[in-house]
Formats: structure tokens, C-alpha cells, sequence
């Protein structure tokens, strides 16, 4: 639940960077940061976090907790599980881009669980 700390100041795409903001203020450790402030779309580069209006900040996971968070970000809505082709077909204002790195952390995540 940590990595949606950011909801508490605004409910939009710019909780992964504000909740990252709150954990270096509380010293919660880098990596922590960083795994709230990536997990959202399965990552943003600087450029379509320009385009979205968020500070231009590489958020893109790169390690696997930071890539485990932001796959599992994408299949729960609450406590209900819900299916990665529907979490595609909502993200249709993402930057294609974006959407292809879903796909390819989708693709990923079920090749390590079998």
C-alpha cells in the first residue's frame, strides 16, 4: 500500500511522484522512493512525464521490485484482481509507448510465475 502514499495529496497520475517526494521527506531510503515513484503505467520516461504535466523525472522500473510493484498495480483494483488486456484497453490515453511497456512488463511477469 506504500507505494500509493501519494494519494493522500492528489488522486491523479501525480501520486507516484508526489508519494516518492513523501518518502525521501520521511528518509524512507532511495529504493523505497523509487519503487512509488515508478510503479505507474509500468513506468514513465521523462519525456511522457513532460506530456502528462509531471516533473520531467525518468520513472521507468528498472529492478524487480520496482518492475513487481507496477505489474502488480495493474492487476488489482482494490481487493478484486482484474485481467492486464483490460488494464490495456483502459490505458488508451498513455502514450503508445507507455502502453507497449505494459505489454512487454505483462509478457515479463507471466513468464516468471509459469
Amino acid at each position: 500500500m506504500l507505494h500509493d502514499i501519494g494519494r493522500s495529496v492528489t488522486h491523479g497520475i501525480g501520486h507516484a511522484q508526489a508519494g516518492a517526494a513523501i518518502c525521501r521527506a520521511l528518509d524512507l531510503g532511495e529504493p523505497v522512493a523509487r519503487v512509488v515513484e515508478r510503479h505507474t503505467g509500468a513506468g514513465l520516461p521523462a519525456d511522457d512525464c513532460v506530456l502528462l504535466g509531471l516533473d520531467p523525472l525518468e520513472c521507468v522500473p528498472v529492478t524487480p521490485e520496482e518492475r513487481l510493484v507496477a505489474y502488480a498495480d495493474k492487476r488489482l483494483r482494490g481487493a478484486r484482481v482484474v485481467s492486464m488486456e483490460r488494464e490495456l484497453e483502459r490505458s488508451y490515453s498513455l502514450p503508445h509507448r507507455s502502453r507497449r511497456r505494459m505489454r512487454r512488463l505483462w509478457h515479463e511477469m507471466e513468464l516468471l510465475t509459469g
